[in-house]
This record gives C-alpha cells, structure tokens and sequence, in this order.
C-alpha cells in the first residue's frame, strides 16, 4: 500500500462517526502483489459484533455477522472504514436482516471487485457458536531468551528453522502472535497456527520467529501473508497453513488464512461460527 494511499484513508485520524447509512466510507486497499512462484491460495474472515439499525418502525435491531472473501482478490478492506460503516447503519430504517446483509455484500463486492459473502445471525436465535481451543501442539511455555524484538534479525533465526531432514507433519501454534497497525501503532493480538508437512521445525527457533512480529507495524492479512511466504522460503514443506486469529477492536476482529491447497467451499466457512475464546 502506497503512502498516499495510507493518508487518504481514516486511519489515525479524527472521524466524525456517521450514523446515517453511507457506503461512500468504505476504503479499499491495494493487497501486496504476490512471488508467482509460490502458490498461495486463502480467505479473510471478519467477523461483526457490533451492528445495529431500525426496523421499518424505528425500533433498533442488533446482530452479530461474518463477512468472507477470497484472499486472491487485488483488494482488501481498510478496517476503520468498515467500522465506519456500520456503525452508519445505526439511526437508518431497513425492511429486514436480509436485506442488511444484501446491502452489506452488494457494498463489500463492488468495492472490492470480487464476490464477498455475509451471514447474519440474530442473537434470539440462539446461534451455534462454537469456542474453540486452537488444535496442535502450544509453543508458548518453551523456555526461550529474548534479548530483542528486531524484526530485520528474524532471517537469522528463520535460516535455522529446519532441524531434521525427517518429513512429518504437525499442527504448532501460538497465543503470543503480536502486530500494530502500520498507521496508529495500536497493539493487534492474535492466535498463530501453522500446520505444515515437511521437514521438521524446530519448535524454539519458531517461537523465537514468531515474536519477531511483536513491534512489527503491518496490517492483518500482509503479517500472515509475509510468514506463509518466508515459511515457504527456508523451509520448502510440500503443504502449508498458516491461519491468525486477531482479537476484536473496534467490534470487529480479522481472521486471513493462507494454504498451499485451494480453499475449502467458502459457503460452507460463512455457515459456521468459530471462534476462540480471547475473540
């Protein structure tokens, strides 16, 4: 994303907040141009707890919703501006939730120039939202020495990952995954997971990658990307998923996921609500 892009969106700025329905808030942003040479297939999930409009009486509706669209569109989603929105759907009268959620979709795809879906659940109907563990083998209670988190010095730590020329296949993840936004330095907190099969990893020298990010200012989805493409790098396994789970701000948290397999049925992911317990 280009500077002058970054100026001209909401990002560490004084916002007067719109309580009026207006799509014109939506910024997109140019996603970072990926190496050909690594195949890259995934998905952004987003998911919605704060949003709220009237029925065609005044009286206010609320929902929880996700949003999900492919990770090989040109575009992502500024996240302040998405916030922007919806909290513009506020004091503004709607028929339906269906058509909130037409409204939404039909906005996020002409934006983004590719096909986004939105599932909406009323919070009477006691939706299955399932609160799940991440699955694999926790890294964060190694015993590990930090004496900086100088994100430059992670290809040190990254060109010792490999430990055995074994091919195995393991799930490992962390709950010490730490980004800020590239624009107001504000703390991002997320769960890693990263499922692998190739050569083995050493389990230290990943943690110790991992927290490089700790100071690290980058959006969501470039974080993820950028260790799907290093992993690919030094590492060369025969199949790769790294998957985030950011914690909410603003109402809203980001979930990018990156495979080296296509992905799975998108329609079938919009139906479900999964999260982990810190989301």
């Amino acid at each position: 994303m280009s500077s002058k892009a970054i100026k001209s969106s909401q990002l560490g700025k004084k916002t007067n907040y719109l309580d009026k329905y207006d799509p014109n808030t939506l910024y997109p942003i140019s996603r970072i141009p990926q190496d050909s040479s690594k195949k890259m297939y995934g998905y952004d999930l987003w998911n919605m707890y704060e949003l709220s409009w009237l029925n065609p009486k005044g009286k206010p509706e609320v929902a929880i919703g996700n949003i999900l669209y492919d990770a090989s569109s040109k575009k992502l989603i500024e996240s302040k501006s998405l916030k922007l929105y919806l909290n513009s759907f506020n004091n503004s009268r709607f028929e339906s939730a269906e058509l909130i959620t037409q409204t939404i979709e039909n906005d996020l795809s002409v934006v983004l120039d590719t096909k986004v879906l939105v599932k909406l659940w009323n919070l009477n109907s006691n939706p299955k939202v399932q609160f799940l563990n991440p699955k694999g083998f926790c890294i964060d209670n190694l015993d590990i020495s930090m004496q900086s988190f100088d994100f430059d010095k992670r290809h040190s730590v990254i060109q010792s990952l490999i430990i055995d020329d074994e091919i195995i296949s393991e799930t490992l993840y962390s709950n010490l995954l730490r980004s800020n936004c590239p624009i107001t330095s504000q703390p991002d907190w997320g769960t890693l997971t990263i499922k692998y099969t190739g050569k083995k990893i050493s389990h230290v020298k990943l943690l110790e990658y991992i927290l490089a990010y700790r100071n690290h200012n980058d959006f969501h989805e470039h974080c993820v990307e950028s260790i799907f493409n290093e992993l690919m790098s030094y590492c060369s396994p025969s199949k790769l998923i790294v998957y985030a789970n950011y914690t909410r701000r603003g109402g809203i948290d980001i979930n990018p996921y990156r495979s080296t397999h296509k992905n799975p049925d998108l329609q079938k992911i919009i139906l479900k609500t999964q999260r982990f317990i810190r989301q």
